[in-house]
């Protein structure tokens, strides 16, 4: 008896960009932590009704096979492949975030702080100061702060002399050398990127596998917990390629 056990493994590479140009050398993603993933065949169904309750035939109408994978290994060559498809997509450099980083205002005048990102990172934009006591966001102005307002240029921070010696809180967002980036644009109505989907179900040495060369997703979804791991899921859906083959199921027994 072959019988299925397990999240199974998943790979998907894209075919077509999503302005529908053809990726010379794709690069092939693996799932990372799989969690699940399911196919749903479905067909519409059309009953012909005489003069009784019960029909006197069916027909069988238009198909869907709708996928759905959920993984918690972030990835951006994964988001690519299957999501996003954006041709030279992605990019290297990685924009970050330094959420809450404890600073003083000098006790004496020029009153400024300069950030200096982590690992040698570029700043790139100021995301608000707080009062590290009260947690008060201070107001942001163009020059010349008073107390309780501070203003920024390039990464250098500016208070007022009246918050001199005051513990702050100050989120920016800086950019590193190394890490990926998918840059999303919006896209012409009908243009979509397509990938090649395999999938893999393994027990007691007997594989079960899913194959299919044209596939489409049509939702993402990213969601926090606040006590459990972020597992995003992806919800897709294959049809038949030049061949008129929508998928490939190939299994051990008879």
């Amino acid at each position: 008896m072959q019988a299925a056990f397990g999240s199974g493994s998943l790979w998907g590479v894209i075919t077509q960009f999503a302005d529908g140009s053809i990726p010379a050398t794709p690069t092939i993603a693996k799932v990372g932590t799989l969690q699940e993933w399911s196919l749903n065949v479905q067909w519409d169904i059309r009953q012909l009704y005489g003069g009784f309750d019960s029909p006197v035939a069916i027909g069988r109408g238009k198909a869907k096979y709708p996928l759905k994978f959920k993984f918690a290994q972030l990835n951006a060559n994964l988001l690519q492949a299957f999501v996003f498809g954006a041709p030279g997509q992605p990019v290297t450099g990685e924009t970050l975030m330094a959420e809450d980083e404890q600073h003083s205002v000098p006790s004496s005048a020029p009153y400024n702080l300069t950030i200096s990102p982590p690992n040698s990172g570029t700043f790139a934009a100021d995301w608000g100061v707080r009062y590290a006591a009260s947690g008060l966001t201070l107001t942001k102005v163009a020059s010349a702060p008073s107390a309780g307002q501070y203003s920024v240029s390039g990464g250098v921070y500016t208070f007022a002399s009246a918050d001199a010696n005051a513990a702050m809180l100050v989120s920016y967002e800086y950019a590193l050398a190394g890490g990926y980036t998918i840059q999303v644009s919006r896209q012409l109505l009908g243009s979509l990127p397509a990938f090649k989907f395999f999938g893999k179900v393994l027990f007691s040495g007997k594989q079960l596998t899913v194959k299919m060369n044209q596939v489409v997703a049509s939702k993402l979804s990213m969601q926090t917990k606040i006590d459990d791991f972020m597992i995003p899921e992806i919800d897709a859906e294959a049809f038949a390629d030049a061949s008129g083959t929508v998928m490939y199921l190939s299994m051990v027994e008879l």
